[in-house]
């Protein structure tokens, strides 16, 4: 990650735009000034942790976007599995967002039958963990993570555009995660769900799954915020992801 945070602006904004992605967008989003609140951003639920400022939430949410898009582009939603998963950090590490620690790998399910949203939290634990952010930003992480879960589950809306971007014929492809600032510090713990597999569901999150058909990757991530990649890439992620969603009105039918 030395290489991506020693790049000057003008080679950070060539790099993003290399990429050519396809609008998405995000619903439930605060407008109070550094409240505890949610995201549901492309295949993503960001949960912010009370005390995240206005412009870090808007950045983090772009950056996920961006990344999110890019890899979508590159890769597939899901069929290339860890390749996405290393395109997806490769371009959070442009926007200003370095990876502090990751990894990928299968995930064996305990119960015989379980539901993704359960699956999805003892990932982003793991991740929450790994960040080292104290026992009260722990616990405030988790708490918020599982609030938004919850605060999705009882929005049908929110529902249905999250599984628009997470579902897929044959699988699926999403992530949950924490975003904590702490003494001007900004830290992501995201915990991403890829599985396999051919049975049809009302809902990625709350329907109940049986191992036996599924074949399921998981990935802990725990990013940082660079302040001064940010800054450099803002404006740029900004206007790519605002054409992309011009192309995308002009593509839709009225």
């Amino acid at each position: 990650m030395s290489q991506i945070t020693d790049l000057s602006k003008g080679q950070r904004v060539a790099m993003l735009r290399t990429f050519n992605v396809d609008a998405g967008w995000r619903v439930m989003e605060a407008d109070q000034e550094q409240a505890e609140c949610a995201a549901v951003v492309a295949n993503g639920l960001l949960a912010f942790v009370k005390g995240v400022s206005k412009k870090y939430r808007q950045d983090a949410q772009n950056a996920y976007l961006y990344a999110t898009m890019a890899a979508d582009k590159k890769c597939g939603n899901y069929g290339e599995g860890e390749q996405w998963y290393k395109v997806f950090c490769d371009v959070m590490g442009l926007a200003g967002w370095v990876v502090k620690e990751s990894s990928f790998r299968s995930y064996n399910a305990t119960e015989r039958n379980f539901s993704m949203e359960k699956v999805a939290i003892e990932i982003l634990k793991g991740a929450v963990i790994a960040a080292a952010m104290g026992p009260a930003g722990t616990v405030s992480a988790l708490e918020t993570a599982r609030k938004a879960v919850d605060a999705v589950g009882k929005d049908d809306e929110a529902v249905t555009l999250f599984d628009r971007s997470a579902k897929k014929d044959r699988g699926g492809n999403f992530g949950i995660g924490s975003v904590v600032e702490e003494d001007g510090d900004v830290c992501m713990a995201l915990g991403i769900v890829q599985y396999k597999g051919a049975k049809a569901t009302t809902s990625v999150l709350f329907s109940k799954w049986d191992r036996a058909d599924l074949e399921i990757y998981q990935a802990k991530t725990v990013f940082w915020m660079d302040e001064m990649g940010v800054e450099d890439s803002r404006d740029e992620i900004r206007s790519i992801i605002r054409e992309a969603r011009k192309k995308k009105m002009k593509e839709t039918p009225i």
